[in-house]
């Protein structure tokens, strides 16, 4: 299994202690358009508002590319609300690695049809 496959897996399953263990205390983290949250600290914050929402996520990978120290993932991913309701939808995220670990994280997708 390859090095963005293993992160995800994580992602997958909402550990968020086992998530920032793949990053920098730098990291930097842009979500779609929202502003870019920097540190563990603030990336914890950020996503874990949005973890608090779910009951789980699943990417489902269409590509995964890995050339040097950046991995690019194509995915679609489903959510399920702590509603019940279920959401599908596209994403590409790059990351980049300072060493093993990610120190830049963009999360390119339309999260706003998960509300609606």
């Amino acid at each position: 299994m390859s090095w963005v496959h293993d992160y995800y897996h994580a992602v997958d399953t909402m550990n968020m202690d086992a998530y920032l263990a793949f990053h920098t205390d730098d990291v930097r983290l842009r979500f779609g358009n929202n502003p870019v949250s920097e540190g563990k600290p603030a990336v914890a914050e950020g996503l874990g508002h949005l973890w608090d929402s779910l009951q789980s996520l699943k990417h489902d990978f269409t590509a995964v590319w890995e050339v040097d120290n950046v991995g690019i993932a194509e995915a679609n991913i489903t959510y399920v609300r702590k509603d019940g309701h279920t959401v599908v939808l596209p994403c590409v995220t790059v990351l980049r690695r300072e060493g093993n670990l990610v120190n830049d994280v963009q999360i390119n997708m339309d999260i706003a049809p998960l509300f609606g």
